[in-house]
């Protein structure tokens, strides 16, 4: 497969061609500087996004016990928590599935009333009744 030539790449190749103009190997080499700084942006901003996603999904962790729990229930704990109180379901879910991917958290069945619906828990939290059980 090709590697796919990016803006930069074709721009320094221009600056090649042009090296002798002075005014186009200004220009190049502006927008050269140009798209190191959305580069630089875009990391730091990739960075700050990623240190973000981190603490939610600590939050995330920290509201399992050894009981199953409904995504809503993690939800609203989350919600009253200070600085997470936006935090969306889905949000929630997606942490909830890289703990089960990583081995930190379990998924289960729950059931409320007539219904089945899945619950979390941290990962190895047998509760008495299941030890019984077995």
């Amino acid at each position: 497969m090709e590697k796919k030539i990016t803006k930069r790449e074709n721009f320094e190749a221009i600056l090649e061609l042009v090296k002798d103009n002075e005014e186009l190997t200004a220009f190049v080499n502006h927008e050269i500087e140009l798209i190191d700084n959305r580069t630089a942006k875009h990391k730091e901003y990739r960075a700050k996004k990623a240190a973000e996603g981190d603490a939610l999904m600590e939050a995330v962790f920290e509201t399992l016990g050894d009981e199953f729990v409904t995504v809503d229930a993690i939800t609203e704990a989350i919600n009253a928590t200070e600085g997470y109180e936006d935090i969306t379901k889905g949000k929630v879910v997606a942490r909830l599935t890289k703990l089960v991917n990583a081995g930190r958290a379990e998924r289960g069945d729950i059931k409320i009333e007539k219904r089945t619906v899945k619950g979390y828990r941290v990962a190895g939290e047998a509760t008495e009744a299941e030890t019984e059980a077995e």
